[in-house]
């Protein structure tokens, strides 16, 4: 699967699996350090995974504010991911330089960050799946049993959400896309997997979540041809019908807005 790394049944984003390896690194190094210089090094590795951490997610809310002006949960939220990863360096290597005791320390601490940074940054580049077009698939349903192909949506960006009712973050995120999908530019489908029309309509009932944007996919046709069995997946197709990101996992508005605009430069949908 694409992005993705399986241990089992378990299936991991190999973006997040990289930042945590690129952690991993650096507190290696930082022990390095410490032991060559015979400097206490614990606490200024922790204080400088702290600082980018937050410097990171506060780079990040600021560059996507208004996905995230008055609601102040998913800002806390860390779990859904977003980070600016060049920010998080910075404040973590800055922070190196001003508590190491040595000047020399420091500055070798610095450089161990812009290591795992640069190779955090490559190995994304390198991991990164190609383009791929979105493989046919029979036609999806709406929830009145009208058929509705996906190539009727070639010729413009697509964002295509796989789900399901028994999917806890599925479930958490899904009425943010449906708000987003309906005064969105670009085409967002909400497409159950593997459910019936009846079992939806349940449920959208029961949370209150209009309808109008989700599909049933009877038969979970979409995410065997995408070789995925991680729900939530969020597809970004090109003008061209081509796959050209995915995101594993619950999303939140700001990385959504994020992708829509590198797939069409539109505007952000309506708040």
């Amino acid at each position: 699967m694409p992005g993705t790394v399986s241990l089992g049944p378990l299936a991991f984003a190999t973006d997040r699996l990289l930042a945590l390896g690129a952690v991993i690194a650096f507190i290696l190094l930082l022990g390095l350090i410490g032991r060559r210089s015979g400097e206490p090094v614990t606490r200024a590795t922790w204080i400088a995974i702290l600082a980018g951490l937050v410097v990171g997610r506060l780079a990040f809310i600021m560059l996507h504010w208004r996905a995230y002006a008055g609601d102040w949960p998913p800002m806390l939220s860390f779990r859904q991911g977003g980070f600016d990863a060049q920010a998080g360096a910075f404040a973590a290597g800055a922070s190196l330089l001003l508590t190491m005791k040595s000047q020399r320390s420091g500055v070798l601490g610095f450089a161990a960050v812009l290591f795992c940074f640069v190779s955090f940054t490559l190995g994304a580049m390198l991991l990164r799946p190609p383009a791929r077009p979105m493989p046919a698939v029979a036609a999806l349903r709406s929830l009145s049993g009208d058929a509705v192909p996906l190539d009727h949506f070639r010729g413009r960006p697509l964002v295509v959400n796989l789900w399901a009712t028994w999917c806890p973050p599925c479930r958490r995120e899904l009425p943010m896309l449906a708000q987003v999908a309906a005064t969105s530019d670009i085409p967002v489908l909400l497409v159950d997997q593997a459910e019936t029309p009846e079992q939806v309509r349940a449920f959208l009932a029961r949370e209150a979540i209009p309808a109008h944007h989700v599909l049933v996919d009877r038969r979970g046709e979409v995410a065997r041809a995408v070789n995925t069995s991680l729900f939530p997946t969020t597809l970004f197709l090109n003008a061209k019908g081509e796959i050209v990101a995915t995101h594993y996992g619950e999303i939140s508005r700001a990385a959504l807005f994020d992708q829509m605009e590198r797939l069409g430069g539109a505007d952000h949908p309506a708040m």
